[in-house]
């Protein structure tokens, strides 16, 4: 995790940097944000207890049904959720 001081670094050089030199940070950023991404999806597996919080922040817990391509399918007491690998955690 980036601490502020870090932030700010990046955010004054985002600032000095011309436009190709976004598309290029862009491009690596977006490409960090699709392994992080797979990273964390392959990390479950059908059949695993999991948790997310909800969009008003109440904790939703549940079981992997299935590993889509961009989501994981989670059954709940409330139904069927699909939610971004990211947002989930093992229970």
């Amino acid at each position: 995790m980036l601490t502020k001081s870090e932030m700010t670094k990046l955010n004054t050089l985002f600032a000095k940097a011309d436009m190709s030199q976004m598309r290029d940070v862009s491009q690596m950023f977006n490409s960090q944000f699709k392994a992080k991404t797979q990273m964390a999806k392959n990390s479950f597996t059908v059949g695993q207890n999991v948790f997310f919080n909800d969009k008003r922040g109440q904790k939703i817990e549940g079981v992997v049904t299935k590993v889509m391509i961009k989501n994981i399918q989670v059954s709940t007491d409330a139904g069927m959720w699909r939610v971004a690998p990211t947002l989930l955690q093992a229970s």
